[in-house]
């Protein structure tokens, strides 16, 4: 099995996460996209406004939603304490898949993470034991919906200096904190995420919304 994760926050998950994996599993023939929400992000802190279980239904949600079978949540972070360090994952991916991984794990993450990637734990080892798939994201996004859709990406993969597959994904400029941001401002947002996911934070009245 060719076997890509993406991991993140969540917080909440949308559009732009869905494509990503999309274009991943699509460009390098991964059989399955384990979708990985974090317990306790090492390089940021978690924004408040949303619980565990929040982010996990939410994501639960858009998956269904979206209908693709390739795309499965792993909640080991959730389940395991302390930070949630990349590495530890694929040491524990690859003891539960062993026998049936088709090559290395493939490691999903945005143009926006790679200049930090050398602060991540053990950064050369989880280079060598998976592929990095590095896909367009951009470092940020203003606080309406049509700031998050347009505009250019982030190049930082053009001199990211580990060896990675580049994903030649369509560029969609939203991220999950200028989405609580804009939840926030009042302004339009439900294009940014599932359906499903839309109407789970306004039930439930999450990120500030009234």
């Amino acid at each position: 099995m060719k076997l890509a994760v993406l991991g993140g926050s969540f917080n909440p998950v949308h559009k732009g996460h869905l494509f990503l994996a999309k274009q991943a599993a699509d460009e390098y023939g991964y059989e399955r996209v384990l979708f990985i929400p974090a317990r306790e992000p090492p390089h940021k802190t978690l924004a408040l406004g949303a619980s565990d279980a929040d982010r996990l239904a939410m994501l639960k949600n858009a998956l269904n939603e979206y209908g693709d079978k390739r795309f499965v949540i792993d909640d080991c972070e959730l389940k395991r304490s302390g930070p949630s360090y990349t590495i530890d994952t694929v040491y524990d991916l690859e003891a539960r898949y062993k026998g049936v991984l088709d090559g290395k794990i493939g490691l999903i993450i945005g143009s926006d993470l790679a200049a930090d990637f050398g602060k991540w734990k053990e950064p050369d080892l989880l280079a060598e034991k998976t592929d990095i798939v590095l896909g367009r994201r951009p470092p940020a996004c203003g606080s309406t919906a049509d700031s998050c859709s347009v505009g250019e990406p982030y190049n930082a993969g053009e001199t990211f200096p580990r060896p990675h597959l580049k994903l030649h994904n369509e560029f969609y400029a939203v991220s999950s904190a200028a989405i609580r941001r804009i939840i926030s401002e009042k302004k339009d947002w439900k294009s940014l995420v599932p359906e499903s996911v839309y109407n789970y934070i306004v039930e439930r009245k999450l990120y500030g919304f009234e």
